[in-house]
């Protein structure tokens, strides 16, 4: 049954004048198959090939505006090095710069809340612990004769100010009991400060307070090295020869060990006054910032010119116009210091 059909079906092809073959060749042009096409033709040579070899020689005017050119690529290729290069550096000056500020502002807190009756004297001795206090600043009434009742203090180094305002929070003075914080022009650099305490909490480097002034360094090595080896201490110095000014940091091989000595000698009793122990904030290459000298003095050598130099500390110090009160110190990552007002 099945050949009957078959044949009914090739009989039926060959009546209409084709066969399988000729049956798929319309639908294979329908498709794009059609390969018998003629293909075509690009432009031909029409003269004779030219051999590399037989170019005609660069004349002396062709090879000078080589040179030039040359010159000319090299040149801008330098500048462009050149550029990218001091555009760097003045990015690498202005974050120093703009960290000094914040640092000089972390240095400093609002004391609240203060007995009518007490005087500079008496925040001072309670302040004092934390570190070395530069200014007091009382905000007297020229009315009553009196203080308004808040003061700002202002440390060297911003550890001290934060040590301060993390344990005199709340703590009753002269029968009142007084509020520590930030100074409200703080906000503005909160990016800065937030950076600076990332950075700060890579490094295995602890801060240290209160320091009974008949301690040598090493003397407070014998006793931290219990919490795992000491890279390096470094006692601020005082004017009197061989003499510390009670704070200076200590350095660990490890951040465990620097936990470690956080947590088990702050407010520990060593000679008769009690340790003031807290987490390091400052960079590690140098001991007094912000307020004794640059930040980073490696930086002031990097062949950025003057104008370059002053035009990144002009944008730092527009960033933080609040740096701009009468008295009030301002640091140079490029040496020195200067004083509004």
């Amino acid at each position: 049954m099945a050949e009957e059909t078959s044949a009914e079906v090739e009989a039926t092809l060959e009546d209409k004048g084709g066969t399988k073959e000729n049956e798929e060749v319309p639908r294979k042009r329908r498709k794009g198959w059609d390969q018998t096409s003629p293909a075509v033709k690009g432009p031909e040579q029409t003269g004779p090939l030219v051999s590399p070899a037989a170019l005609p020689k660069l004349t002396t005017e062709q090879l000078n505006s080589l040179q030039m050119a040359k010159k000319y690529c090299h040149d801008v290729s330098s500048k462009f090095k050149q550029t990218e290069q001091q555009v760097i550096q003045m990015q690498a000056l202005q974050d120093a710069a703009n960290k000094q500020r914040a640092l000089l502002l972390m240095s400093r807190i609002y004391v609240g809340s203060i007995n009518f009756e007490l005087g500079e004297e008496m925040i001072r001795n309670a302040f004092s612990p934390f570190g070395t206090i530069k200014t007091i600043n009382m905000s007297w009434d020229n009315s009553t004769m009196k203080h308004k009742g808040y003061s700002f203090v202002e440390y060297e180094t911003a550890e001290g100010a934060q040590l301060a305002l993390e344990q005199m929070n709340g703590v009753v003075i002269g029968g009142r009991n007084i509020k520590v914080g930030r100074p409200n022009n703080v906000p503005q650099a909160a990016p800065v400060i937030a950076r600076i305490q990332q950075e700060a909490a890579k490094y295995p480097r602890i801060y240290l307070a209160s320091i009974h002034a008949d301690l040598s360094s090493d003397d407070v090595r014998s006793v931290f090295e219990a919490f795992g080896k000491v890279k390096k201490i470094d006692l601020a110095p005082d004017n009197t020869p061989g003499k510390h000014r009670g704070w200076g940091y200590v350095e660990y091989e490890s951040q465990k060990n620097a936990a470690d000595a956080i947590a088990s000698m702050n407010l520990f009793d060593l000679g008769g006054q009690f340790l003031r122990v807290g987490r390091a904030l400052t960079p590690p290459m140098t001991l007094y910032p912000p307020n004794a000298g640059p930040i980073l003095p490696g930086l002031i050598n990097t062949g950025v010119s003057n104008i370059a130099a002053m035009q990144a500390a002009a944008k730092a110090q527009a960033a933080f116009p609040v740096l701009n009160e009468p008295g009030l110190e301002i640091p140079s990552v490029f040496g020195g210091g200067a004083t509004v007002g």
